[in-house]
């Protein structure tokens, strides 16, 4: 016999939206700084992690996490100096 517990928050229209994964992504987001990362280690696509994130953002009314974009400097680098 296996005794199972599923532990989640609902919204008013009785969808879950917040469960033990999204800790997890917010977690490994709070570890190395980065959703892309965070959702790699937990071998989940980045669009997955961002409509996760998105959706619980929504639910609750406020921006869970401020988002900045990355640009990878070796993509601008150049052999000519300015």
């Amino acid at each position: 016999m296996n005794l199972k517990v599923r532990i989640y928050l609902e919204n008013e229209k009785h969808s879950s939206f917040m469960g033990v994964g999204v800790l997890w992504l917010l977690e490994g987001v709070a570890t190395c700084g980065s959703i892309r990362q965070a959702a790699g280690d937990m071998n989940m696509s980045y669009t997955k992690a961002h409509q996760i994130l998105n959706n619980l953002e929504e639910s609750l009314g406020r921006t869970v996490l401020e988002r900045h974009r990355v640009l990878n400097p070796a993509l601008f680098s150049s052999p000519y100096p300015l």
